[in-house]
């Protein structure tokens, strides 16, 4: 009889120990897939594409077109993101100066000549914030979802929402706001239930900085009051958290008007229009509140403040109010973490699970095609650099352009910029609208993304005579194995050869598109496809873009001699 209980004891807490295992293990792999969704893509790999990036932004004239939403003009202060942002960088400018490569530059010059590093700074401190606020759910959200696994659960949301993985993709101070936010309020949760002295300070920290950071933060004042004045009733913590908050904001203002920090970085403003968070998280979001307000009146009443507060705010700047689910949607996910689990509470553990599992899915699958969509975004090659390489490696020197790129989508823009530093120095294109010369190519832009990458770009010959142009005869393309296919075109067009390799300046076009790499080998263009071609003994050998049969698949194959 004896060995009843103790086997029961064992059982449970074998259970609890694995339990005590496995959870770390989880959150952990929460965080890494919210650092992977966030760090992959757009930004990232561009700063790192050997330099590329610096000669074709340093090729534009006019720097709207350089990511033309990441302009902070007009869009007030954000001072401890460029604090932040001036940091980093001085001390990339003090190792460049200690190692001796740019011992001729002061710091302007030398951010001028590295504007991929730029990127990779700010996109650097929007993925280790925005990485953070996932974090911050586990660590500290227990108090308002209701248990450690609620917490996860909703960390877990926040992790593949698309609204919040959007934020890191941009070096805006968006994800850091949102990160001081987030912790001001679970730090004024536990204040209200009467935190100690510590709880107080950081939460004026919190308070302080994220108010110097946006406006948006003005409500977290008149919430860590009302907090205070519930929580442990004593005037003493109260007025360590203002004194904390106070000298928190304005040490950041005064370091940041003393120091002069970077003045309208690129990369470094508000977030164009956001994604939405989806119906389904909203929804379980305000179950979680009723059950909340049950349970922690209190507590639950400041989630409404602050939610009510950065509508209030949000709007009366004229903004979108999806604009506010930035900065909240870490609360709502909290929320709608609870709205999951809560209502099976009293169901048998097995359940229990199911149920809070398929109350987690459905509103997360209403997330994944969002979540795709931005996949492709991020991980396509933005249009501008593909542009550039294009003219880089196909026009010869003296072949003059203008480029036009759309600064909004579905516009077009009366900007034009030229690729000087690409083509070559004599090739100096004027910066004036080119509406009559020669189209010569265009790159697309992709259907639904955002403004400030991916724009069309459309490439312009604007010196006489027109390169000379054309197509297939009869429009077949014989099969030569593999991916590969044979355009026919005019014996006279220089051609590579056995022992004129480089001579062929022939560009290819899939419905005005450039295909490429060009001048591929033989056997590369069979295997792998993918637009690449080869002019070779006056035929050229070509593949699809993706792989079709460009005697089946609709498409225009024409070809333009660059010369």
């Amino acid at each position: 009889m004896s060995r009843g209980p103790s086997s029961r004891s064992t059982i449970v807490i074998s259970a609890v120990s694995q339990g005590s295992v496995l959870r770390p293990r989880v959150a952990f792999a929460v965080l890494f897939l919210a650092l992977c969704l966030r760090a992959s893509g757009i930004g990232f790999d561009i700063a790192l594409d050997q330099g590329g990036v610096g000669a074709w932004i340093g090729g534009w004239k006019g720097a709207d077109l350089l990511w033309p939403a990441l302009h902070s003009e007009g869009e007030g202060g954000t001072p401890l993101h460029h604090l932040i942002l001036t940091a980093i960088n001085s001390l990339c400018f003090g190792i460049a100066k200690l190692i001796g490569v740019a011992n001729e530059l002061d710091f302007r010059a030398f951010l001028d000549t590295a504007p991929a590093l730029r990127i990779l700074v700010a996109r650097s401190v929007s993925v280790v914030t925005a990485t953070g606020t996932v974090w911050a759910l586990i660590r500290f959200g227990p108090d308002l979802a209701g248990g450690f696994t609620p917490a996860l659960l909703a960390a877990g949301f926040l992790a593949i929402a698309p609204l919040h993985v959007r934020l890191a993709h941009y070096g805006t101070p968006d994800a850091l706001f949102t990160l001081l936010a987030t912790g001001a309020l679970l730090a004024i949760v536990r204040v209200a239930e009467g935190g100690s002295r510590r709880t107080h300070i950081w939460a004026g920290l919190l308070t302080g900085s994220a108010l110097a950071e946006s406006n948006l933060a003005i409500p977290l004042i008149p919430i860590y009051l009302w907090a205070s004045a519930h929580g442990r009733r004593r005037p003493l913590p109260a007025l360590l958290g203002l004194a904390s908050g106070a000298t928190a904001f304005a040490a950041i203002e005064l370091i940041s008007s003393v120091a002069a920090p970077l003045e309208s970085p690129p990369m470094a403003t508000q977030l164009a229009p956001p994604q939405e968070l989806g119906w389904g998280f909203l929804i379980l979001a305000g179950v979680g509140l009723a059950s909340l307000a049950r349970t922690k009146p209190r507590t639950a009443l400041l989630g409404a403040l602050w939610l009510a507060g950065t509508l209030i705010m949000t709007t009366s700047f004229g903004a979108a109010p999806q604009l506010a689910l930035v900065s909240v949607a870490p609360l709502l996910l909290l929320l709608a973490a609870r709205g999951c689990t809560a209502p099976f509470q009293r169901f048998r553990p097995r359940r229990a699970l199911a149920a809070t599992a398929l109350a987690a899915l459905v509103p997360a699958a209403e997330l994944m095609p969002a979540l795709a969509k931005l996949h492709r975004i991020y991980h396509t090659p933005d249009s501008r650099t593909v542009a550039a390489q294009w003219i880089a490696d196909i026009l010869p020197p003296g072949f003059t352009v203008t480029v036009e790129a759309e600064t909004q989508p579905k516009q077009e823009s009366a900007s034009t910029a030229a690729f000087d530093i690409l083509i070559s120095e004599e090739a100096r294109a004027p910066s004036r609208p080119a509406a009559d010369p020669t189209l010569i190519a265009h790159f697309p832009s992709i259907p639904g993304s955002p403004q400030n990458h991916h724009p069309e770009i459309r490439v312009h010959h604007i010196s006489d005579p027109p390169p000379r142009r054309g197509s297939d005869p009869d429009g077949y393309y014989p099969f030569d194995g593999g991916a590969s296919y044979i355009m026919q075109i005019p014996a006279d067009v220089p051609s590579n050869g056995p022992e004129r390799h480089g001579v062929s300046t022939l560009a290819l076009l899939e419905n005005g598109v450039p295909l490429g790499p060009a001048h591929q080998g033989h056997d590369a263009i069979r295997r792998q496809g993918k637009g690449r071609y080869s002019h070779w003994k006056g035929r050229v050998f070509f593949s699809s873009s993706d792989g079709s049969n460009p005697n089946t698949n609709g498409y225009d194959y024409t070809w333009i001699e660059m010369k």
